[in-house]
């Protein structure tokens, strides 16, 4: 699925980054994570790849949020709002210690 995206959106050149999310990625595998960005550099050389500790819902309220074209502060409101309602889910500026400013799908 990553390798589809990144072609069709012809990124292979581009320092994008690759969210991995789900169950097993969050088991912190070392051996499937690496195999996983190994397969990632293949395609796209500048590519960085997280893994999310956010639910589906965390990802889905952002791209809405992206389609109203709300700003920064709508997406730092979500995650404070979600970390709230959802135990688990993090803060603006916790999960991989990055803030997230700006439009989540760029």
């Amino acid at each position: 699925m990553i390798r589809v995206t990144v072609e069709r959106l012809e990124l292979s050149g581009e320092p994008v980054e690759v969210v991995l999310g789900g169950g097993l990625m969050q088991s912190g595998d070392p051996v499937l994570i690496g195999a996983i960005e190994a397969g990632v550099k293949e395609i796209a050389p500048a590519a960085t790849v997280h893994v999310t500790t956010s639910p589906p819902v965390v990802g889905a309220a952002l791209l809405g949020l992206d389609e109203l074209e709300a700003g920064p502060e709508a997406q730092e409101k979500l995650r404070r709002e979600l970390a709230e309602a959802f135990p688990g889910v993090e803060n603006p500026q916790s999960g991989d210690g990055r803030k997230r400013p700006g439009r989540s799908r760029r």
